[in-house]
C-alpha cells in the first residue's frame, strides 16, 4: 500500500511520449493478490480526481485543481487493500484530462484513453451536466480504439470480441440537474444512460452519425452503469472543494457518492486475463508492453497477452524450480534411492502446485507444463548423480577408515611371512562384515559398488601379492627343512 498517489505512466517534458515509472513497477511487483483496477477518464477540469479520492476514503489524495489548469499529467496510481476484502488489492488510476488545449499532440489523448481501457477492470467516464452530444463527443475516442488496437494478428474483428477484454463502464455525470422522468414516469440513472445510448431509426447521414458513437459504446462496453451527481456545494464554494470537509458538502451529493463507492466495492471486478486474476507483476509487465506497443502505433491485445503470459509462466517455472531445489536440498546426502524418490515426488508435487497456482492459463499452457516436467526430470537426474557421488565419497571414507589399521600392518611387513596371506584375508573378511553392518541409510546407494571397486583396486592386488609371497616363503621353508634333514643324515 502507498500512502499517496505516485506517477504511473509518465510523459515527456513536452507532454507527449509515455513510459512506465520504475518506482511504480517496483510497487506493483510486490502485489501478489488479485487486483481491482479502477481508472477514471474524462474531459480536463471535470473533477475526475475527486471521484478517486472518494474511493480512497479521503479528499486530499489525488491532486485537485480549482483553476482551469489541468493538474494530472499522464496516469497517476494509488494502491491499497480492496475495502471489505483484504484478499484483493485495489489500484486506482487517474488519467490526464482529455481535450486539454495545452497539449502538443493530437494523438496523446487517444494513447491515454487506450491505456485506461486496456488496463482497467472498471473504467469511470466522468462528464458534467448531462449525457448529451457534448459529453458523448468526449467519448469519441472510443470510436478510434480500433485504429490503435487489434485483437488478433489477422482476421476480421467485432465489437463483441473487444468487449471480452474491455472493462465495465461507469458513467459518472457531475453537476447533474435534470429531472429523471420519461412520460411522467421516474427512471433510474441506468435507464437514463440506456435512453441516451438508444439508436435512432433511419439511414440518413445525420442518423448514421448520431448512431455511430452510441453503437461503439454499446458494443465495446456491454457491462455499464451510471451515477448522476448533483452539485457538491454552492457554486461560490466550488473553488475551495478540495478544502471542504464531508459535512460541508450537499447531503444529496454525499448520498450519491456513497452509492457510487458501494457499487464499485460490491462489484469488485478483478482484472482477468485468460481466466486468471491479474496480480501486480502481471499488470506491470502488461503495462510496459502496452506502452511499448503504443509507441509503434499498433497495440495487438493478443500479442501483448502472449508476451505477458510467456513472461509470467516463465516466472512460474522459475518459482516452481526454486521450490523443487529448496525441498531436495533439505536432504543430507547420501540417502537411499527409496528416500530420494520419495522426496523427489514430494518436491515435484510442490513445484507443480506452485506452477498451477501462478501460471496464466491459455491454449499453450500444456507447453509450459511440459517444459516444467522436463526441467524437473533433468533436476532429478542431477540429484541422482549428486547422491551417487556423495555415496561414493561416504563409502570410500568408511572403507579407508576400516582399513587403516590393516594398512598399517601391511606397511610394517606383518603379512610378509608364511601364512600371512591367510591372516590378511581373515582381517579383510572381518572388515567386510563390519562394513556390511553399516546401514544403507548411512552409506547410500553406492555401498556395494564402492566395496567391489575397493576390493578390485586395493584388496585383490594385495591378496595376490601376499599369496605369491606366502608361496615363495613356503617353498623356501620346505627347501630349508629338506637341507636340514640331509645334513642330519
Amino acid at each position: 500500500m502507498v500512502d499517496a498517489p505516485i506517477p504511473f505512466i509518465t510523459t515527456g517534458e513536452d507532454g507527449t511520449g509515455l513510459s512506465v515509472n520504475p518506482q511504480a513497477k517496483e510497487i506493483l511487483r510486490r502485489i501478489t493478490k488479485p487486483m481491482v483496477i479502477v481508472s477514471v477518464v474524462g474531459m480536463y477540469r471535470t473533477g475526475k480526481s475527486f471521484l478517486l479520492n472518494c474511493l480512497m476514503g479521503k479528499i486530499d489524495g489525488f491532486p485537485l485543481g480549482a483553476t482551469v489548469e489541468a493538474k494530472t499529467k499522464g496516469i497517476w496510481m494509488w494502491t491499497g487493500d480492496f475495502p471489505n476484502d483484504p484478499s484483493k488489492a485495489m489500484v486506482l488510476l487517474d488519467t490526464e484530462g482529455l481535450h486539454d488545449p495545452e497539449k502538443g499532440s493530437k494523438t496523446h489523448d487517444a494513447e491515454i484513453f487506450t491505456l485506461a481501457v486496456l488496463l482497467s477492470s472498471i473504467l469511470i467516464y466522468n462528464s458534467k451536466g448531462a449525457i448529451d452530444s457534448n459529453s458523448l463527443d468526449g467519448l469519441h475516442l472510443a470510436t478510434e480504439l480500433t485504429n490503435h488496437i487489434s485483437m488478433k494478428a489477422e482476421g476480421e474483428e467485432t465489437g463483441d470480441e473487444f468487449a471480452k477484454f474491455f472493462p465495465m463502464l461507469i458513467w459518472a455525470v457531475r453537476d447533474h440537474h435534470l429531472e429523471l422522468t420519461v412520460d411522467g414516469r421516474d427512471i433510474t440513472a441506468k435507464e437514463y444512460l440506456e435512453k441516451c445510448l438508444a439508436l435512432k431509426r433511419g439511414r440518413g447521414k445525420d442518423v448514421t452519425n448520431y448512431n455511430a458513437l452510441r453503437e461503439t459504446i454499446r458494443a465495446f462496453f456491454k457491462n455499464r452503469s451510471c451515477f448522476l451527481f448533483p452539485l457538491p456545494t454552492a457554486m461560490e464554494n466550488l473553488k475551495n472543494l478540495d478544502k471542504l470537509q464531508m459535512n460541508e458538502l450537499d447531503p444529496k451529493f454525499i448520498k450519491i457518492g456513497y452509492e457510487f463507492t458501494e457499487f464499485i466495492f460490491k462489484n469488485g471486478l478483478c482484472k482477468m486475463i485468460s481466466g486468471k486474476e491479474v496480480t501486480g507483476g502481471m499488470f506491470s509487465t502488461l503495462s510496459e508492453k502496452y506502452v511499448e506497443a503504443i509507441a509503434t502505433g499498433n497495440v495487438n491485445i493478443e500479442s501483448a497477452y502472449d508476451y505477458m503470459i510467456q513472461t509470467e509462466n516463465s516466472k512460474a517455472i522459475e518459482k516452481a524450480a526454486l521450490q523443487y531445489h529448496n525441498q531436495m536440498n533439505s536432504l543430507m546426502f547420501p540417502v537411499t534411492l527409496e528416500v530420494l524418490n520419495k522426496e523427489n515426488m514430494k518436491a515435484q508435487n510442490q513445484a507443480t502446485d506452485i506452477f498451477l497456482n501462478t501460471a496464466v492459463n491459455n491454449d499453450r499452457n500444456m507447453q509450459y507444463f511440459q517444459n516444467l516436467n522436463q526441467l524437473l526430470e533433468q533436476f532429478y537426474q542431477e540429484y541422482v548423480a549428486k547422491n551417487h557421488s556423495a555415496s561414493d565419497n561416504k563409502c570410500e571414507g568408511i572403507l579407508k577408515n576400516l582399513y587403516k589399521e590393516i594398512e598399517a600392518e601391511v606397511e610394517k611387513g606383518e603379512f610378509t611371512r608364511p601364512g600371512g596371506h591367510a591372516s590378511y584375508k581373515d582381517l579383510i573378511l572381518n572388515l567386510e562384515k563390519n562394513y556390511g553392518q553399516i546401514p544403507d541409510s548411512v552409506k547410500g546407494p553406492s555401498g556395494q559398488l564402492t566395496l567391489l571397486r575397493f576390493r578390485s583396486e586395493k584388496i585383490e592386488p594385495k591378496l595376490s601379492t601376499l599369496l605369491q609371497t606366502d608361496k615363495a616363503l613356503s617353498d623356501e621353508q620346505k627347501k630349508q627343512e629338506h637341507l636340514k634333514l640331509e645334513i642330519e643324515d
